[in-house]
């Protein structure tokens, strides 16, 4: 997954207006916790 393809899915998980915890952010986008909190 390119950096773009990350983005677009990050803006999807918030936007759906649900809670996403972080665990589950990492899993759907298959990055490590260091990786995710720089993309944030």
């Amino acid at each position: 997954m390119n950096q773009t393809e990350r983005f677009y899915k990050i803006d999807q998980m918030i936007s759906d207006g649900k809670l996403v915890t972080f665990p589950q952010m990492q899993e759907a986008l298959e990055v490590s916790r260091t990786t995710l909190r720089r993309k944030l």
